[in-house]
């Protein structure tokens, strides 16, 4: 068996799906995997970066947001950011990859990484957050 039949990638929905479970992280966590893939480790950095870049900026604007204001028409903004650039920067390669036997990785995966994700920002939120409250009570 060769070893381009054994390669995998992420399609734009697997990636759109990925911010909305596990926010800009995940998502830039999967483009950065698909960069790799395609040969483009600056582009993979670059991805991961921007990801962060984006999931900070959320958080800032979540913390300066009214507080009964709700996120979710910004996340799916994000979302299809994501889906759009995955759109535009992987299709054709993937099309081309298809046909040199390359198959998209399972939704299980997707699912389980994004999910996995954001448990990770979650407990370290928690850890900041105990922290922070800590410095306030004294």
């Amino acid at each position: 068996m060769a070893e381009s039949s054994q390669q995998r990638y992420y399609s734009p929905w697997q990636i759109c799906v990925a911010a909305v479970l596990g926010g800009p992280l995940a998502s830039g966590y999967l483009a950065s995997r698909n960069y790799i893939f395609f040969k483009a480790p600056s582009k993979a950095m670059a991805a991961l970066l921007v990801s962060v870049v984006v999931f900070i900026a959320l958080l800032g604007f979540g913390y300066s947001s009214p507080k009964n204001g709700s996120g979710a028409g910004l996340a799916l903004i994000v979302a299809g950011f994501y889906r759009w650039h995955a759109q535009v920067a992987f299709e054709p390669g993937i099309a081309q990859l298809r046909s040199e036997g390359w198959t998209r990785h399972s939704w299980w995966r997707v699912i389980g990484l994004s999910l996995a994700i954001l448990l990770a920002v979650l407990v370290l939120a928690f850890f900041v957050l105990l922290f922070f409250d800590s410095d306030d009570a004294a």
